[in-house]
């Protein structure tokens, strides 16, 4: 009897090893692609205001080496909220799928309820899945990094048998309807080699592409159509921040056309020069894009913008001055404003999103006043302004309208 239940415990302590060992390798397949994806190879498949109001869209990523690594993601627009399926593969293998939904009411101030499913996958079947939810206040990022993860025994998991083969046939039908897509209509992938970075007076700022990739920040000076200055050693160009006629705009990268020029005065290829900053923060569908400009201490221009039917750019809403507004107001009694001026502060927005709450789009924007080299405690407050966001008609700006402003936790 002792031996059967020396031979039984080993063989579980064997299991458990080679589980480890999966998960490991799993994790860093998956941290390989994670820091990588956003420089492959992409295509993309979307739809919007469907039957009902749904929308979806559709993304593949592929390496550009030997790695064989994919990642596959597939975004599902429904009434009450949103669903997002990642499937992470080598090859023909599924390793790795983060199954999210994010649920929302169609009520006043709703909270929306998330569950997240992370399902790992070794020889063919479920080796694992870890469970979290939570729900979260009208106006507030629902961000679940904070939420603990609950391990679901596999005897428990609903369909985990089938789990493996289900997930590896959704991946693969979303790759066979993108690659018939790219065929039909002879499109490159976007972030291929040869796909659009500079243009007829434009170059594209890093790190400001759409989330399709499509689209982009750029700069350029007005009258030239190609800047003359010397590039940096790592092949960046930029220009003194004063130069005359320089512009920012929003650019098609696929047609290489500029859509129209926005408020912001970013100057060099790069996105930051020491304390100056630009940033891009998109619609997952690309109907909004808003461009962040800031300094050291202050954030000086913010302004979003409507792509109307992707081939022109609407006017920019202020949200550096809707924010402001929205934030002093939230202030109005507080010991900041009794010590000091609004005027005495920089204010710095940061931490921007938009999000769909059914059809309906809005703008997440934190906050941050301070009045530069005072450590008096009540020379700084932080908070988080929402607004929902509408498209203007025509060219005309988006409209903000303020829904919630929340105090940033001390």
């Amino acid at each position: 009897m002792r031996t059967i239940l020396v031979a039984l415990l080993c063989g579980t302590s064997l299991l458990f090893a080679d589980e480890k060992a999966s998960i490991e390798e799993i994790s860093a397949a998956f941290e390989k692609i994670e820091s990588s994806y956003e420089t492959w190879p992409h295509h993309s498949l979307s739809g919007e205001n469907l039957e009902g109001g749904h929308g979806f869209e559709k993304h593949v990523w592929k390496s550009d080496d030997d790695s064989g690594l994919i990642r596959v993601e597939e975004v599902l627009f429904g009434e009450h909220g949103e669903t997002t399926t990642q499937f992470f593969l080598q090859g023909d293998t599924l390793l790795f799928v983060l199954d999210r939904s994010d649920a929302t009411p169609m009520e006043e101030n709703a909270p929306t309820t998330v569950t997240e499913n992370r399902n790992y996958f070794a020889g063919g079947k479920l080796i694992r899945q870890l469970h979290k939810e939570g729900k979260f206040a009208a106006g507030k990022k629902t961000d679940t990094a904070g939420l603990p993860n609950k391990t679901i025994p596999l005897a428990e998991v609903e369909g985990g048998d089938g789990l493996y083969e289900g997930y590896s046939d959704s991946a693969r039908k979303i790759m066979d309807k993108l690659a018939a897509a790219t065929a039909e209509d002879g499109a490159a992938p976007s972030g291929a080699k040869g796909s659009a970075t500079t243009g007829e007076g434009w170059r594209m700022i890093k790190g400001t592409r759409s989330r399709d990739e499509k689209f982009a920040l750029a700069w350029g000076i007005q009258g030239e159509s190609e800047a003359k200055e010397k590039a940096d050693e790592d092949g960046d160009i930029s220009v003194d921040p004063q130069t005359e006629k320089l512009a920012n705009y929003v650019v098609n990268l696929e047609s290489g056309a500029a859509l129209g020029q926005t408020s912001g005065s970013h100057f060099g290829d790069k996105a930051e020069y020491n304390h100056i900053t630009t940033e891009a923060v998109w619609s997952n569908n690309s109907s909004f894009v808003a461009q962040f400009c800031s300094g050291k201490w202050e954030t000086f221009d913010a302004r979003i913008y409507c792509l109307l039917d992707g081939n022109a750019l609407s006017k920019g809403a202020d949200l550096h001055a809707a924010t402001s507004k929205a934030a002093f107001e939230h202030l109005k009694d507080s010991p900041q404003l009794k010590k000091f001026k609004k005027d005495d502060f920089a204010i710095t927005l940061r931490d921007a999103a938009i999000t769909y709450r059914a059809t309906q789009a809005f703008i997440q924007v934190g906050v941050m006043g301070q009045i530069p080299k005072n450590e008096d405690d009540d020379s700084f407050f932080g908070c988080t302004v929402t607004f929902q966001l509408d498209a203007g008609k025509d060219e005309a700006a988006p409209t903000l309208t303020w829904s919630s402003t929340e105090a940033n936790p001390d």
